[in-house]
């Protein structure tokens, strides 16, 4: 009996995990950036419940956001001991509840994508590895709770899309997955909704693995359109996400309006992002004033990420208006400015780098196809095949006819462009015949036609171009996964 008794009392002494509604509203508030008003909330929450230990799990939420938002290495160095503390108390929790793993897991997640902004990519692996680790232990503790395929469903993805030069590291980390099945564990978040906390969270997951890995944005739109996407006029988060999804689509008068119309409260952090959508979305409709919002994004944005592209992009915008000198200066800030984290910078820095200007027709051409302008676009290419004396302009030329009609939604029109692109290109270090390949798969996987899907794939695996090449070999590693091919 004294036994018992004592048993009871360290049960009942243990922290606990009470995800109330004190504390779904703080989560919710944090997803909508206003960081403040939730960190109130939940420091109301730990004074009158000090045995909850949700409050330290989003606190740490918080921290994240802030620093994936800001991208300030300040934010990074004076939050980053928050870590350990916090697992170190989430430790203590009742070891029999879901959320004593998960919690743990989501911490060293969080931190490792926080982390990997900034090249630190030695603690964000194995940060990863912890919370997969914790992750696989937690499924099989509690097969039903929905939550734990939320993050798992995003690293099995990842895994599935990673190109075979960088499977190494994910052997060393002793991870496997595909994006099928990654996708398939989202969709069990989205079957749990009445009961599921990160539901608006794990949606933004799925609609980017559905744009980014399986090159999918129309399937993403309809989910951005429909009636369950939050209130993206007050949710900076919702909308820069239905806003990127908007613009990978064509419909740049969408994105502008939606990105002109929001009436986010007091309190809100900034999210520059938000100003370097609007800017790219005005230089694709070739809007006057697009250089205006491209500047605001370099002069308030204190972050390294898409700073290369906006700098590239800048220079364009007075290229494309007959200041080659502003062109210049532009893309001489861009060598020495920002990361070279993503595609996107990595070509600025590159264009940067090679002193090479763009041909001003094939670049109107570009950003008139990119905003969904295809009949401009067509227009600026008319007549011009014999105009290009540059071997790179030449295969651009035929590479920007195939995007035309592919987008514009002609694609058996597209398929000799693309075959034309893919055979003049593929000895040439342009990224113009590796993604040809890949939009041929994408075709040819739409027809039906896996075979040929198959081989147009792994000969895009094969170019050496090296502009965009991460994001392009990502994009046909999860086609062939998806297809079911090693």
């Amino acid at each position: 009996i004294a036994f018992s008794f004592l048993v009871c009392m360290n049960y009942s002494s243990a922290q606990q995990f009470d995800f109330n509604q004190k504390c779904i509203n703080a989560y919710n508030l944090i997803l909508k950036l206003q960081i403040d008003t939730a960190r109130k909330i939940l420091n109301e929450e730990e004074i009158a419940n000090s045995k909850n230990l949700i409050p330290v799990f989003l606190e740490n939420y918080a921290d994240c956001i802030l620093i994936t938002a800001n991208e300030n290495a300040n934010d990074l160095n004076s939050l980053l001991p928050n870590k350990e503390k916090r697992l170190a108390a989430l430790e203590k929790g009742d070891k029999t509840s879901p959320w004593f793993k998960y919690t743990q897991a989501e911490v060293n997640l969080q931190w490792a994508l926080s982390q990997i902004k900034f090249e630190q990519y030695y603690d964000s692996f194995f940060e990863i590895k912890k919370a997969y680790n914790l992750l696989v232990e937690n499924q099989k503790q509690f097969p039903q709770f929905a939550a734990n395929y939320k993050s798992l469903g995003l690293i099995h993805a990842v895994i599935g899309s990673v190109p075979d030069n960088y499977k190494w590291a994910v052997n060393i980390l002793g991870f496997d997955g595909s994006v099928t099945q990654g996708l398939a564990e989202i969709q069990k978040v989205f079957d749990d909704k009445p009961r599921n906390i990160f539901y608006n969270e794990t949606m933004f997951i799925y609609m980017f693995l559905r744009m980014n890995l399986m090159n999918q944005p129309q399937d993403a739109w309809t989910i951005a359109s429909s009636k369950s996407f939050p209130d993206v006029s007050i949710d900076p988060i919702a909308c820069f996400v239905k806003a990127d999804v908007a613009q990978h689509c064509g419909y740049t008068s969408t994105t502008i309006s939606l990105l002109n119309n929001t009436r986010f409260v007091n309190g809100t952090l900034p999210f520059y992002f938000l100003d370097y959508l609007l800017g790219i979305s005005k230089l694709n409709r070739l809007d006057a004033d697009a250089h205006l919002t491209l500047q605001k994004f370099i002069n308030e944005f204190k972050g390294r990420n898409y700073l290369k592209d906006a700098y590239q992009r800048l220079a364009w915008y007075y290229l494309i208006n007959g200041n080659e000198d502003k062109y210049k200066y532009y893309m001489n800030i861009c060598k020495t400015k920002g990361a070279t984290l993503t595609d996107h910078d990595q070509a600025a820095q590159h264009e940067a780098e090679s002193g090479i200007e763009p041909n001003v027709t094939l670049l109107r051409a570009r950003l008139l196809c990119d905003g969904g302008f295809y009949q401009q676009a067509l227009i600026e290419l008319s007549g011009k095949k014999e105009d290009f004396s540059r071997t790179q302009d030449k295969i651009e030329f035929i590479y920007r006819l195939a995007r035309i009609y592919h987008l514009w939604g002609k694609v058996d029109e597209s398929i000799p462009y693309y075959k034309a692109t893919f055979e003049t290109g593929k000895n040439y270090p342009y990224y113009f015949a590796a993604n040809a390949a890949l939009c041929l798969g994408d075709i040819y996987k739409q027809k039906n036609e896996i075979e040929e899907a198959k081989k147009y794939y792994e000969m895009c695996l094969t170019m050496k171009n090296t502009e965009y090449k991460t994001g392009i070999d990502k994009k046909a590693k999860a086609a062939l996964n998806s297809l079911n091919v090693k």
